[in-house]
């Protein structure tokens, strides 16, 4: 049986592989090119355990995935 604890890390990292798949999802959808996801757990990292970088065919296109990314999330939770 697992612990309490144990619980709640599993929890969390389901709701983070959904989290992070989610933000993958809109990211296609809005076309970002070179998406890359890099898990950070084993750096321990203090700043972040997950990033995820793309580019864009331009600033305009980069500031638009960026805005619709936020604005879905925002709408998403």
């Amino acid at each position: 049986m697992l612990a309490n604890t144990e619980k709640q890390a599993l929890q969390t990292a389901d709701h983070l592989d959904s989290c992070i798949a989610t933000v993958m999802e809109c990211l296609k959808e809005l076309k970002a090119e070179d998406i890359c996801h890099i898990e950070n757990t084993s750096l321990r990292s203090l700043i972040c355990d997950n990033m995820v970088i793309v580019s864009g065919r331009s600033t305009k296109h980069v500031a638009s995935i960026a805005d619709n990314l936020i604005s879905y999330l925002k709408k998403k939770n």
